[in-house]
């Protein structure tokens, strides 16, 4: 009888380590437990083998075992953005408007979990065409940014608060009545 114990005991760790499901035999499916076995059942959880009677015919001992149960995860989707718009420009006002973003945000973009840029409250400089300081602002909470200029040829400068995150220069052109929209992403340096 004990033999018939030990050989279910193996067959069924067998089943649970492949993966497989087995049958179900002509064989006793419970049996009652002996005074050593039933002092473990009662201190160990049913999922968890943690000893086994050793067969004869070996001389290592069993080893614990937990089966592993794959976890299956699901991206948690990122809730949308909600910005608040400038207010509108002055009739026949000209200068610059648009966002600052900063970007990669996750080390690893996937299609089922998209990494896109964020806004990014940011210091920016405006510098005529001889490179004198016109004007420095920061940009809203969500980036966003209008700065009002006469006609002409400007730099948008970037500051950065270190060397990280860090955004180029861009050449920009004002015409009279018009705000000239531009993106500026900073690169965060994720990798």
């Amino acid at each position: 009888m004990r033999g018939l114990i030990v050989l279910l005991l193996f067959a069924s760790m067998a089943a649970i380590l492949v993966g497989c499901r087995t049958e179900p035999s002509s064989a006793p499916t419970s049996v009652p437990p002996s005074p050593t076995t039933a002092e473990q059942t009662r201190s160990t959880p049913p999922a968890v083998i943690t000893s086994a009677p050793q067969p004869a015919s070996t001389s290592e001992p069993l080893r614990s075992m937990t089966p592993i149960v794959p976890t299956v995860s699901k991206p948690n989707p990122t809730p949308p953005a909600t910005t608040i718009p400038l207010p509108p420009a002055p009739q026949g006002a000209s200068g610059i408007e648009g966002q600052t973003l900063i970007g990669p945000t996750c080390p690893v973009e996937r299609l089922d979990s998209p990494c896109p840029d964020k806004p990014y409250q940011a210091t920016l400089v405006v510098l005529n065409q001889s490179g004198t300081e016109v004007k420095r602002f920061d940009t809203n909470a969500d980036g966003l940014f209008r700065v009002e200029l006469p006609p002409g040829t400007y730099t948008l400068a970037p500051q950065s608060p270190g060397r990280l995150p860090r955004a180029g220069q861009q050449a920009v052109q004002v015409t009279s009545g018009q705000f000239t929209s531009i993106t500026i992403t900073y690169d965060s340096g994720i990798r």
